[in-house]
């Protein structure tokens, strides 16, 4: 088994030096406040030489800071100065049985996901919150089971079976508004909500 853990952002991450250097349409820049990532993962036997496991979990936490370096024109948009977190986690994981039926059979079956959440500024910051700010979920899941088989000396046989999960899914208040964008000025201003989107399931 294992156990570890990182952090990073904040004091560990040197102040932005490029503002008064950046065009006049960029109006935000984005630091990394803070990044966490920490988890754990085990194997062995819950049956002696015939039933094994394997588990990982891997939790990630960053918290992404955009400070407003140019005025908006836009009416209700964060002030010069201000700044706008988003936070994203996600959730990995990964599990694996493994089944020694007897000397000539065996039968695998795993999974692994990566649920992933991103709830704030999720696109450019140049109007008011309703034309950035919302949660987006996103990731899936794979689901697999084999197995072999020996029959004889000369015969094998292998199969297998998979299925495939993912979304991307927007929510917020801005999500069922249309957007505006005036480009009579600069920068742009941008009113309304967010639907620059798609929401999207596979299977």
């Amino acid at each position: 088994g294992t156990v570890f853990g990182y952090g990073a952002g904040g004091s560990l991450q040197s102040d932005d030096k490029t503002r008064a250097d950046r065009p006049q349409t960029t109006t935000s820049v984005l630091n990394v406040d803070s990044d966490k990532d920490y988890g754990v993962e085990a194997g062995g036997y819950f049956i002696k030489d015939r039933l094994w496991f394997f588990g990982a979990f891997d939790r990630q936490d960053t918290t992404q800071t955009r400070d407003i370096i140019r005025a908006l024109t836009a009416p209700g948009a964060p002030a010069l100065g201000s700044s706008i977190d988003t936070d994203i986690t996600r959730n990995l994981y990964a599990g694996k049985l493994t089944l020694r039926i007897n000397d000539n059979n065996s039968v695998y079956a795993s999974v692994i996901g990566d649920p992933t959440t991103r709830d704030g500024a999720l696109f450019a910051i140049q109007g008011p919150p309703s034309t950035f700010d919302g949660k987006r979920e996103t990731g899936g899941a794979d689901y697999i089971v084999r197995y072999n088989g020996v029959f004889g000396q000369s015969f094998l046989v292998n199969g297998s079976y998979g299925h495939h999960h993912e979304k991307d899914e927007f929510s917020g208040p801005g999500a069922g508004i249309p957007l505006s964008i005036d480009t009579t000025v600069n920068p742009n201003s941008w009113s309304g909500g967010f639907n620059l989107y798609q929401n999207q399931t596979f299977d």
